[in-house]
């Protein structure tokens, strides 16, 4: 879940330091929203992604729970830092950052599956029947 969540990051902050360019160069509204609305969807998957990959998998749905509190959370945070200034600095700031990051996790994706021997034998494969090898300890007897 790693990746998809960090594809999703690293395109929807591309998507919001592509609203602050275009709105500094001038563009329409129009572009700039569409752009920005693009950006939020991608993020939001991001975000429910990573909060998702905090909990075991064993548990569904402590998973969908914290999925949703966690983007919440950075919802959260994000409005209050945004009423402090221009929002779109502070979105294009913000997409950045997760850019940034996302990067880092894809480029420690590669780099661990790079370094992964191609395919180790299982542990379980390893060992011998357990009919052939019979513990002769004092329980057995």
């Amino acid at each position: 879940m790693r990746v998809p969540a960090a594809v999703a990051g690293s395109l929807g902050g591309l998507c919001w330091l592509a609203a602050y360019v275009a709105d500094r160069a001038g563009a329409g509204a129009g572009l700039v929203d569409g752009v920005a609305w693009a950006g939020v969807a991608l993020l939001t998957i991001a975000v429910v992604a990573t909060g998702a990959s905090l909990v075991s998998s064993s548990a569904t749905w402590l998973r969908i729970i914290v999925a949703v509190c966690f983007a919440a959370l950075v919802g959260s945070v994000l409005e209050v830092i945004r009423q402090g200034g221009d929002a779109l600095v502070v979105d294009a700031v913000f997409g950045v950052g997760v850019l940034v990051v996302s990067v880092v996790v894809l480029a420690r994706d590669r780099r661990d599956r790079r370094d992964r021997p191609a395919e180790a034998p299982r542990e379980s494969a390893r060992r011998a029947a357990p009919s052939a090898r019979r513990s002769r300890g004092s329980h057995a007897r």
